[in-house]
Formats: C-alpha cells, sequence, structure tokens
C-alpha cells in the first residue's frame, strides 16, 4: 500500500513539473524588452469627426529597433485600432481618440505589439497623452477647443509596455 502511494505521489510530481516545464516554454524568448522605445510615421489619417470605433489605424517604423539579438526593420508596418472616439460637443469641449497597437509586421510574420504613444512630432495643438481607464494597453489623445487631426505622415513615439516574444 505503502508504495502505491508513493508511486502515485512521485509520478504526481513529475507530472507538475513537465506541466512547469512546458508553461515556461509557451512564454517563449524575448525579442524586444519593455520600455524600448521607437519612432513610427502615421500612414492612416485620423481625425474625431470623421473616424470611428473599429477602424484599423496603419503606422511604418521609422527607424531600424535593435532588441535581444533581433530587429525590427525601418518600413515595417505597425498596425493598430481605435477603440474609442469623441468629438467635441455641448457637454465636452475635448475631442478624444484612444488607440490601442496589435502587431508589427517582421519579414511574412506578424508579432504582437502592445505600446502607448508618448508623443506627436511636432505638436502645435498640444495633444495631450494619457493611458486609457477602460482599456488596457490604450492610449488616449485629448485636444481641448477642437477636434483632433492627424494627417498622413505625423510622426509619433511609442513605447512598448510588455516584452515582444516569440513562441
Amino acid at each position: 500500500m505503502l508504495k502505491a502511494v508513493l508511486t502515485l505521489c512521485l509520478t504526481t510530481l513529475l507530472f507538475s513539473i513537465c506541466l512547469g516545464q512546458q508553461a515556461n516554454s509557451t512564454q517563449g524568448k524575448v525579442l524586444f524588452k519593455a520600455n524600448t522605445e521607437f519612432s513610427i510615421q502615421l500612414d492612416t489619417p485620423i481625425f474625431t469627426d470623421k473616424n470611428i470605433v473599429g477602424d484599423d489605424v496603419k503606422f511604418i517604423l521609422n527607424e531600424d529597433v535593435t532588441g535581444e539579438g533581433d530587429k525590427l526593420l525601418k518600413g515595417s508596418t505597425v498596425f493598430g485600432r481605435i477603440v474609442s472616439i469623441e468629438k467635441t460637443s455641448a457637454k465636452s469641449d475635448t475631442a478624444k481618440v484612444c488607440i490601442m497597437f496589435d502587431f508589427v509586421k517582421k519579414g511574412e510574420d506578424f508579432v504582437s505589439l502592445v505600446a502607448a504613444i508618448i508623443s506627436v512630432d511636432p505638436n502645435p495643438d498640444a495633444i495631450k497623452f494619457t493611458a486609457s481607464p477602460v482599456f488596457s494597453d490604450g492610449t488616449v489623445l485629448s485636444l481641448k477647443g477642437k477636434e483632433i487631426q492627424l494627417d498622413k505622415g505625423k510622426m509619433f513615439r511609442i513605447k512598448l509596455t510588455k516584452d515582444i516574444t516569440a513562441n
């Protein structure tokens, strides 16, 4: 009886160790660390009076980004989307748009990307950037007194908020 209990315990322990190793291996190798900053150029205009929730927003990587033995090449496409949008109105004189990043195209692959917008250059209208209180990993751009109008070619600076990993 004691042999059977010990065998069962040993089997359970080995099974747990195997599952733990499998879970760690699915996290993948870190390619680019969180807090990495780089420049992207807007390829899809954003206008709070024209865009709607769900619109895709495309950016072009403006510089090579070197990570942990890997590289994202200048000219790669970065994909995001509008997850909330507010026009100026009688209730609020502040226009807002919340953007979330989804992927960056790396060669023929799409790699998940979680980043925050930290600046727009130039920013003559003094657009403000805050983390979204509703959409984790979203950045809210807000402008008091008029609609937000970001034309194609506008330069953004973004910062990774999570590591980019390979499976």
